[in-house]
């Protein structure tokens, strides 16, 4: 019979090596945060284990009874060697699978083994409960041993755990804070405080109003002119209550926003508030448990601004003594209403006045004023700030040299006139002084103190009025970019977006600014360059001066500069049309050389545009009207460019940025026909535009027909190596819901489910599915296409696969009214029931189904038909065999993760393919997108490292995001746990020319490889199933 202090021994050095597993389990997760479930849950069965011996300790076993009862259950029994085995089992199996520093590929490998082991760490996670079941017998019995040395072994090891326990909460909770909003309103108040010259401002800090605010008010309203220095104003109050003694006692907090124009989440009234929830949060000791529950009933997507209130009115009265909110430039949000009306229901439902104060600070806007009639304000008159503008005339005068120069007396005159007729406007100040700056003469000097201009209009119309008449063109197109353009460009994009005419087909070289900075030339004290080098529209002011109608009422030479923002967003996708088409046709004069991107300098913002930006026939119906079919051989040259049985390019290096262009275009003209086709309803009313819809609709159905003609199969199916959205007109009117074009085209009894042949990307429903087009879905199925239908060379979609990657109604809509077979195998061998467990978006749609699903599963949910995979990889081989020259072959991606779904054995092979696509450049580029930020939305690259998810159907990370997803510890809502590959390998980097393994290897023969293994797998799987 064993002795107590033996069996209290042999616990001891269990409890020593179960702390010592659970710290290396802890490791491995924060790690590799793509760890399967199977193997986290073998962590927490350790730590229950862990837990029960713990329990058993602080018992102290009795001499007198251990004997009697624990002998048999600890000893008779062989729990305690059951336990040891099981905790060396556990131990192994993590050492093999650990991560080594410096060993990028070993690392790459072990990542992926523990699919494999998972039968391992089932068997171990069940014999864990079966021991911890048998231990729980033991908990009660008491004992007369301390072993006081072996409960501090056991402290240290439950600090260890403690500390690997604190970081995933960090990581948890750095998770939220992203997730309540993305902006930092820091940056804006340091740019804004940087202009604040010493000594001004202070006299706010002592006016009764704002000190009757911070003893006893709630909302507080400051308001003034435009140009006012408001935003200054406030930034200077933000740092003196950051400042004050009561800031630093924690039983206050503050959280502040800037509204930006030219930053337009900075708008959004969801980010806003979003923004003070997560400044508080930050400024508390953990974050509130309301917010926690808020982010996981969201399930990690955006929360209504209703919900956010909440919270924010949970934290003001739960959290602190005091919470101080201001928003700056309230003025400036498009939905302000939702703003005011949360913020006033915030302040009413504080009965205590010193546990919230809201400042808001904006110019008097009608509605504003209506909405905060009986609130407490402030307005900022002329006379307030007219010795902090003396200031910083003063400040600004010692910085110009040939100012500097003149006689005192001189200075202090100008001084004074600018002051005095300044009227408070800062604003007014700094265009008058931009001007000052370019003259010479003491005569240019006083005569434009003389004609000084009154208020910021006529200030304005001065500086519009002095710009040469040769360059109004040039002027008109920049402020069409400010006011149009999705993003601030950069001097060199700017400089190009000018050169673009809209009148004109093509880019013309001969219009390009010689010098990119003399765009500041042009306008002048209407643009301001930021700290990242981009140019924006200098103040608020200038923008609703642009668009407002008094400016459109004035006389020619002015009122030629008055935009209107649909127009000049119209005016940027025209130009970017004209810009597509000259980077198409460069393409196609280069035989052999690789397309040099920085000869079009606006390229990277074009290739980041939405697709929609090409479906508004109010955009390319003037564009098409004016340019198409204008000049016969210019026709034929960039019709070549949208003809859907060519080469998208001479030379197959230049195929990626060829197929960006070949999309815009192809969506471009088929938008023009189908708009026609919308808004006239006929294409025989005899008018110019008429005649030209006609006419592309007729090159639509002959292209289609062309496609679908076996005589032209092998440039069709090369096309489609290649093309990765809309390789046959039926499929991009189907892609871009033209249902116009699509039942044009089916009417002339084009094929309507396309040719399966040419796998996912041929058939038009399964096109229409994974774009969301629900109309689209039901005209194609009107004229009979197959819900059911298989890709005979792809492991792409099903058509439930497509419809539940992207909406639950066309789910439902297949589900219910369609009777779709749920049972389908794909090309991965795999079901929908695989996928509405493993991949993440799917998994969302499918969620309100799974009761139905389940009912209709007829296969286990991992069902694997590896004959259909093995068949797959086999064709998909033969393909890339047989369209060896083409260089960004599509089916190498879909090798790539075939291939690699197949065993580790495999893991070098799969990722060569995927290295095929790599376009090589400056920083490598990928033609995927990244599934979280969405770089590339157009078709465009990922630059540098891809992260693939080998878990998902298509699952593509940037650099950026995947590092992002791997500080979550892997628990991000997208991917969850999932596993990611990385392209390219580090040893990519040393392979010569040809080479694409480590062992010599070149592409030719590791495809004769995969063959004879896939070949041999197959007939294997095969043989199998016959017996």
């Amino acid at each position: 019979m064993a002795e107590p202090v033996s069996i209290a021994s042999a616990i001891g050095g269990l409890i020593t090596l179960s702390t010592a597993v659970l710290a290396a389990g802890y490791k491995y997760l924060n790690s590799v945060s793509s760890a399967p479930e199977d193997f986290k849950s073998l962590v927490r069965e350790t730590a229950s284990l862990n837990a029960v011996l713990s329990q058993l300790i602080s018992h102290s076993l009795s001499e007198k009874i251990v004997p009697q009862i624990v002998s048999h259950t600890l000893v008779q029994q062989d729990v305690l060697q059951d336990c040891e085995q099981t905790l060396h089992n556990i131990q192994s199996l993590i050492r093999e699978c650990e991560l080594v520093s410096g060993q990028r590929r070993k690392n790459a490998v072990n990542t992926l083994l523990w699919p494999l082991k998972q039968k391992e760490i089932i068997k171990n996670h069940e014999r864990l409960g079966r021991l911890c079941a048998s231990l729980h017998i033991a908990i009660s019995i008491k004992s007369a041993s301390t072993l006081r040395t072996l409960e501090h072994e056991q402290k240290r090891g439950n600090d260890v755990i403690s500390g690997l326990a604190r970081n995933a909460d960090e990581i948890q909770e750095q998770k939220i804070l992203d997730w309540l909003s993305s902006l930092d309103p820091a940056v804006k108040h340091t740019a804004t405080t940087l202009l604040k010259q010493s000594g001004t401002v202070e006299w706010f800090l002592h006016e009764q109003a704002f000190l009757d605010w911070m003893s006893h008010g709630k909302l507080f309203w400051v308001h003034g002119a435009s140009g006012t220095g408001k935003t200054v104003l406030i930034s200077s109050m933000i740092n003196h209550m950051i400042g004050s003694p009561q800031d630093q006692t924690g039983t206050e907090a503050l959280a502040y926003h800037y509204c930006d124009f030219t930053n337009p989440p900075t708008l959004d009234p969801t980010e806003i508030v979003g923004s003070l929830v997560r400044q508080l949060a930050l400024q508390m000791d953990k974050i509130p448990l309301t917010i926690q529950t808020l982010y996981h009933k969201c399930s990690g997507q955006s929360p209504h601004l209703n919900m956010l209130f909440q919270v924010l009115d949970y934290i003001v009265k739960q959290s602190f003594e005091t919470t101080y909110l201001i928003i700056d430039g309230l003025d400036e949000c498009p939905n302000r209403q939702l703003l005011l009306g949360g913020m006033r229901q915030l302040c009413e439902a504080s009965h205590n006045t010193k546990s919230l104060k809201v400042l808001l600070s904006s110019r008097p806007e009608y509605d504003i004023r209506q909405a905060l009639s009986e609130t407490p304000s402030f307005s900022i008159e002329p006379w307030h700030v007219e010795l902090d503008i003396e200031t910083h005339v003063r400040a600004e005068l010692a910085k110009m040299p040939k100012l500097r120069a003149l006689a005192v007396s001189i200075q202090e005159t100008l001084i004074s006139d600018l002051v005095k007729r300044a009227e408070g406007m800062f604003r007014w100040i700094q265009c008058q002084l931009d001007t000052l700056r370019k003259l010479r003469t003491p005569r240019a000097l006083k005569d434009a103190l003389q004609a000084l201009p009154a208020g910021l209009d006529k200030t304005y119309d001065r500086i519009l009025n002095s710009i040469d008449e040769g360059d109004h063109e040039y002027v008109l197109r920049m402020l069409h970019w400010l006011v149009g353009s999705e993003r601030p460009l950069s001097f060199r994009e700017l400089a190009e977006a000018i050169a673009l005419n809209p009148g004109k087909e093509r880019l013309d070289p001969a219009e390009r600014l010689m010098v990119a900075e003399e765009i500041f030339e042009l306008c002048g004290s209407l643009i301001r360059i930021e700290e990242d080098q981009t140019i924006v529209l200098a103040h608020f002011s200038v923008k609703e001066y642009l668009l407002s109608s008094q400016l459109a009422g004035k006389e020619y030479s002015l009122a030629k500069f008055a935009l209107q923002a649909d127009f000049s967003r119209r005016h940027v996708s025209m130009c970017i049309i004209s810009y597509v088409l000259s980077i198409g046709l460069k393409i196609q004069s280069l035989q052999q050389d690789l397309l040099d991107e920085e000869e079009f300098p606006l390229i990277s913002y074009a290739r980041l545009l939405k697709i929609n930006r090409f479906q508004d026939f109010d955009t390319v119906g003037p564009w098409m009207e004016r340019h198409l079919f204008a000049d016969q051989s210019k026709d034929n040259e960039w019709l070549l460019l949208v003809d859907y049985v060519k080469a998208p390019a001479p030379y197959e290096y230049n195929y990626h940025v060829a197929g960006f262009v070949r999309r815009v275009l192809q969506c471009s003209l088929m938008c023009f026909w189908n708009g026609h086709m919308a808004r006239y309803g006929t294409l025989a009313n005899g008018s110019k535009m008429a005649r030209s819809a006609r006419r592309v609709a007729d090159l639509f159905s002959r292209w289609q027909r062309d496609w679908e003609s076996r005589e032209n199969a092998g440039v069709v199916a090369q096309g489609i190596c290649v093309s990765r959205f809309a390789p046959s007109p039926l499929c991009t009117a189907a892609a871009f819901n033209y249902t116009h074009a699509i039942r044009f085209l089916l009417a002339n009894k084009v094929l309507v489910d396309g040719n399966p042949l040419f796998h996912f990307y041929g058939n038009p429903l399964l096109r229409a599915l994974y774009s969301g087009n629900g109309e689209v879905v039901r005209i194609l199925i009107e004229f009979g296409a197959n819900i059911n239908i298989q890709s005979l060379s792809s492991p792409r979609l099903t058509a439930l696969q497509s419809a539940a990657l992207r909406s639950s109604e066309l789910v439902l809509y297949l589900l219910e009214e369609r009777k779709i077979d749920t049972n389908m195998v794909d090309g991965y061998g795999r079901t929908i029931h695989h996928w509405a467990i493993h991949d993440t978006t799917i998994s969302q749609n499918l969620r309100p189904f799974s009761a139905r699903l389940n009912a209709l599963r007829e296969r286990d949910v991992d069902f694997l038909d590896v004959s259909r995979l093995y068949t797959t990889i086999l064709t998909l081989l033969d393909s890339v065999k047989r369209y060896s020259t083409v260089r960004y072959h599509h089916d190498y991606q879909l090798l790539f993760k075939c291939v690699f779904r197949s065993g580790a054995d495999y893991l070098d092979h799969a990722a060569v393919f995927a290295e095929q696509d790599l376009i090589r450049g400056k920083t490598i580029g990928h033609p995927a997108h990244c599934g979280l930020c969405g770089y590339g939305p157009m078709g465009g690259d990922i630059r540098g490292q891809r992260f693939v998810c080998l878990d998902c159907l298509d699952g593509d990370f940037c650099a950026d995001c995947y590092a992002n997803w791997k500080k979550s510890n892997g628990e991000m809502d997208h991917c969850k746990g999932h596993t990611f590959y990385e392209i390219p390998r580090p040893c990519w980097y040393q392979f010569g020319e040809g080479v694409v393994m480590e062992d010599g290897s070149t592409l030719p023969q590791v495809i004769d490889f995969l063959e004879e293994k896939f070949t041999a797998l197959l007939k294997s799987a095969r043989s199998q199933t016959a017996i």
